[in-house]
């Protein structure tokens, strides 16, 4: 079995100011590593949360030229970048949601609902959810069990 050194969440995101804002200033993680504009690793204990841009940029014809209009990785000069063959698409993304456990949500609710988050709750016998989402409605939670 591998053993991981760290596991990522990555969200693409329209505006990754607005995005690490929404994180950092709103629900309390902290910004742990920043590659200029196209990459920030948001982390609370237990979590990272990568946030990438959606990005326009240049692809290149089969002859070589350069293209606008497709969206790229954007991120190319970094070691790690992925390799592509043809036109530089990122990967369409997955649906997804982000959990976050707190102590005492209604509390925690509260807190963030006076910075303007709205929440959708649903209760039930082994715990309870409040539901809300991020600036590009990337589906978030808290929970709280029983």
């Amino acid at each position: 079995m591998p053993e991981y050194k760290k596991a990522y969440v990555t969200i693409m995101v329209d505006d990754l100011e607005k995005s690490v804002e929404f994180y950092g200033k709103l629900l309390g993680l902290y910004e742990d590593l920043r590659f200029g504009d196209s990459w920030a690793e948001m982390t609370t204990k237990g979590l990272v949360i990568g946030l990438h841009p959606k990005k326009i940029g240049m692809q290149t014809n089969h002859n070589g030229s350069a293209s606008p209009g497709a969206a790229t990785w954007g991120h190319e000069g970094l070691s790690n970048a992925p390799k592509t063959e043809g036109p530089k698409l990122h990967p369409v993304a997955p649906a997804v949601s982000i959990g976050f456990e707190v102590e005492d949500i209604r509390k925690t609710a509260k807190e963030l609902e006076a910075k303007g988050i709205r929440f959708h709750f649903q209760e039930n016998d082994i715990n309870i959810l409040a539901f809300f989402m991020d600036p590009d409605g990337t589906p978030l939670y808290l929970t709280q069990v029983r």
